[in-house]
């Protein structure tokens, strides 16, 4: 429940409001340049101090390096500890960086044959890899089950919504909605303007009512499905005995827990080169 409010409605509300600006400014008024000191000027009409423009540049600049730096951190030591369970060896920090030589490398190179040819392709690849993993996952979790445990958290997220998204937890100061819920929302605000860029470019020819409803809808759905499956799996795992997800999560062997429930999948280790 906690997972589909993260990366629910709110989430996905931000999204268009970047996007909005865009569009107006690049389909209305013909703008042809997409940098945000260009945006924010077309829509104070030519007016806005040039040291402003700059000051949003650098901004935006900040906010990219942001998103890519918490990314990196986030799935890194996750390819990191995966490949080191295929290979069968032990995780290490030059591994960390030999993994980040290898993205960096790849996405210079998809970025220097053009985005049709690299980018495009890459994404899609990707994207189709995902799909096909996820409906393993389905399979072997059991689509009933799944749905069930979909349904069920997505009572309980729209009977709470408001308590949940609103919840500080001032009297015992456990800290879980400022490290997760907080976080969160701040990382997706990281890419909020370069989502923004992209909604417009997608999105040409829908009317902007169109966008913020297949943004709000559509965005949710995708999340829910892909938590939904995920997370339905790893808490059959835990109910089942079969591993002490909770339990290593809580003594901060979260990567290890995912590792190892993967392992657990029929094909495991085939499972986890897919992952």
């Amino acid at each position: 429940s906690y997972n589909f409010m993260h990366w629910g409605p709110t989430t996905w509300a931000m999204y268009p409001m970047c996007a909005i600006p865009v569009i107006y400014s690049y389909y209305v008024k013909k703008n042809p340049q997409l940098k945000l000191s260009s945006i924010c000027d077309t829509l104070y009409e030519g007016k806005m101090p040039a040291v402003f423009g700059k000051v949003a540049d650098v901004i935006y600049i900040f906010s990219c390096f942001g998103a890519c730096a918490i990314s990196l951190g986030i799935s890194v030591p996750m390819i990191s500890r995966c490949l080191a369970a295929v290979i069968g060896i032990n995780a290490s920090f030059k591994m960390n960086v030999g993994i980040i030589l290898v993205i960096s490398a790849v996405f210079t190179l998809s970025s220097y044959v053009g985005l049709a040819k690299g980018m495009a392709k890459l994404s899609s690849m990707n994207a189709w890899f995902f799909i096909i993993f996820l409906i393993f996952v389905l399979l072997i979790t059991g689509p009933f089950k799944v749905l069930d445990m979909v349904t069920n958290s997505l009572g309980l997220l729209f009977n709470n919504y408001i308590r949940v998204s609103l919840w500080t937890d001032p009297i015992q100061g456990g800290g879980f909605p400022q490290g997760w819920t907080a976080f969160y929302w701040t990382y997706v605000l990281t890419f909020a303007p370069g989502m923004g860029i992209f909604i417009a470019r997608i999105m040409k020819g829908y009317k902007l009512k169109d966008v913020v409803w297949i943004s709000l809808i559509f965005g949710s759905l995708g999340c829910f499905t892909m938590h939904g499956i995920m997370e339905s799996y790893a808490l059959n795992v835990e109910l089942s005995g079969l591993l002490p997800v909770a339990e290593m999560v809580n003594s901060g062997q979260d990567y290890e827990a995912i590792v190892m429930m993967i392992q657990a999948m029929p094909f495991g280790k085939l499972a986890l080169i897919a992952f």
